[in-house]
């Protein structure tokens, strides 16, 4: 999934722990190389941390979070509103 969440805490003048810090802060266990993992799109977060990253630093998810159409859609079906 690809991220603008480095552009955005750069933005903010955050780190990785500062953004790391407010999660726990409020109760969701995302330590710095979780976040570095998923800048780095090593992983993806779930759909709580997702709300909690997009809550923590005021921003939609949609502005943080852009995933690939593969990641949404089974491409071998044509489930996919786009393609009708």
């Amino acid at each position: 999934m690809r991220n603008n969440l480095i552009i955005i805490l750069n933005e903010k003048g955050w780190t990785q722990k500062k953004l790391s810090e407010e999660l726990i802060k409020n109760g969701i266990n995302a330590d710095r190389t979780i976040i570095n993992k998923i800048i780095n799109s090593k992983r993806i977060p779930s759909l709580k941390l997702t709300f909690a990253i997009s809550w923590a630093l005021n921003y939609p998810i949609e502005k943080i979070f852009m995933p690939k159409e593969s990641e949404i859609f089974n491409n071998g079906n044509n489930n996919n509103p786009r393609s009708r």
